[in-house]
C-alpha cells in the first residue's frame, strides 16, 4: 500500500510539473532571455559589480543551496512538494503566509516580479522559474541569483556583500564568512550582524547545520566556523555541549 501511495504521489507531482510547464510555455510572460542583462543593470544601479561563479567560493555556493533550496540541482525550477505545503498554509490563512520558493523562483521574483506577493503573481513567479530552468543551466541560475539578491547594508550581489561585511574579495572568504553571507538573503535586516549579532549567529548556525545535513562539510568544520563567527561578532563561544548537528 505504501508503495502504491508513493507511486501516486510521484505521478501527481509529475503531472503538476507537466501542467505548469505547459502553462509556462503558453502564458504571455516577460521573456527570460534578457535575465542576465537585467541582473547586470540591477547591480550597476546599486553600485555593484558582476561576479562570475568560478570566483565564488565553493562553501558559499554550497551554503546557499543547502539552506535555501536543497533540491536545487534536482528540481525543474520549482519544488512541487514545498509549493503544495505553502498553498495549504495559504488556504488555511486566506492569504500568503508561507514561502516554499526555490532559488530559481527567488531569482525571478527579485529581478522580474519585484516582490509582488498576490496569488496571481506567485503563479507568474513559478511559471517564470520553469522558463528560467528550461533556458539556463543550473550553474548560470546560481550565478545570476548570487549577483541579483540583496544582502543588506546596501549590498546588492555577492561581490559587494563580501566587501561591505568583510572588506575583502569574495574569493578570499572562508567557511565562517560564507555561512554568514549565505544566511542573509532570507531576511537581510533581521540577520544584519552589525544590528542583530545574535540573530546573525543563529542564522549562520542554521546554514552550517544544513551543510552538515547535505554532507558538504563535517560537524567539526561547522563547529570551528561557528567559533570563528562567535569571536568576530564578540559573542560567547558555543561550548562543546552544543554541537552543530545536521
Amino acid at each position: 500500500m505504501g508503495g502504491t501511495l508513493r507511486v501516486r504521489v510521484a505521478a501527481g507531482t509529475a503531472l503538476a510539473v507537466a501542467a505548469a510547464t505547459a502553462a509556462a510555455v503558453a502564458w504571455p510572460l516577460p521573456p527570460v532571455q534578457a535575465l542576465p542583462a537585467l541582473v547586470r543593470t540591477r547591480l550597476a544601479s546599486h553600485g555593484g559589480s558582476y561576479v562570475p561563479l568560478q570566483r565564488v567560493p565553493w562553501a558559499l555556493r554550497a551554503g546557499v543551496v543547502a539552506v535555501e533550496d536543497d533540491t536545487f540541482y534536482r528540481n525543474p525550477g520549482v519544488d512541487v512538494a514545498s509549493l503544495l505545503r505553502a498553498a495549504l498554509a495559504d488556504l488555511r490563512a486566506g492569504r500568503i503566509v508561507q514561502g516554499g520558493s526555490t532559488l530559481t523562483e527567488q531569482l525571478a521574483d527579485v529581478v522580474i516580479v519585484h516582490g509582488d506577493r498576490t496569488p496571481l503573481r506567485r503563479l507568474a513567479t513559478m511559471l517564470l522559474a520553469l522558463r528560467i530552468a528550461r533556458t539556463y543551466p543550473k550553474a548560470t541560475v546560481l550565478e545570476l541569483y548570487l549577483n541579483a539578491v540583496y544582502f543588506g547594508e546596501g549590498a546588492y550581489g555577492i561581490g559587494r556583500a563580501a566587501h561591505v561585511y568583510f572588506h575583502r574579495p569574495v574569493e578570499d572568504l572562508d567557511l565562517a564568512q560564507c555561512a554568514l553571507l549565505a544566511g542573509l538573503p532570507q531576511a537581510p535586516a533581521r540577520y544584519d550582524p552589525a544590528q542583530h549579532p545574535r540573530a546573525a549567529l543563529r542564522r549562520a548556525r542554521e546554514v552550517l547545520a544544513a551543510m552538515v545535513r547535505s554532507h558538504d562539510i563535517g560537524p567539526r568544520a561547522a563547529e570551528a566556523a561557528l567559533v570563528e563567527l562567535s569571536r568576530w561578532l564578540a559573542l560567547p563561544v558555543p561550548g562543546p555541549q552544543r554541537p552543530v548537528r545536521g
